[in-house]
């Protein structure tokens, strides 16, 4: 019951946090940066507005794939952005099941993304098709203006 109100809440932008403006960069995002994608160039404004944030998950994923000879330096960057924290798994499996976000083509990293933006009101930035799409749906979605 309490997880349902709360989904209820989150679903309704009731939840606590004021919206901060604030946007949650996935890993997608990052790559096409790294490669100078020029979709992607307004990350460089928005890092200087301090409105860049990130998810141990998105930390995680990069440390996982190559990043070249600065390496160390991409990873400890990270540390100078503000941190989502990661959400509660029971509360990412109810929300999987009530919003029925299985066998949509999500990754359990997009859903834990997907959560964590919702629940702390923030845009997120993707370039993956599913996710992006769940992001439009949620009224998340950053287009990278």
């Amino acid at each position: 019951m309490v997880k349902s109100l709360r989904l209820k809440q989150l679903k309704e932008n009731l939840h606590p946090y004021k919206a901060k403006h604030m946007i949650l960069v996935d890993m997608s995002v990052w790559i096409a940066f790294f490669k100078g994608d020029p979709k992607v160039k307004s990350i460089t404004i928005q890092l200087e507005q301090l409105k860049i944030c990130t998810h141990d998950f998105v930390i995680g994923e990069m440390a996982m794939g190559h990043l070249g000879l600065h390496r160390q330096r991409v990873l400890d960057s990270f540390r100078f952005l503000k941190k989502i924290p990661e959400a509660d798994l029971f509360e990412v499996l109810s929300f999987v099941e009530k919003e029925k976000l299985y066998a949509r083509g999500l990754s359990w990293v997009d859903v834990h993304l997907l959560f964590s933006a919702l629940e702390h009101r923030v845009s997120l930035w993707t370039q993956d098709r599913q996710l992006l799409k769940m992001a439009r749906n949620w009224g998340l979605a950053y287009e990278g203006r």
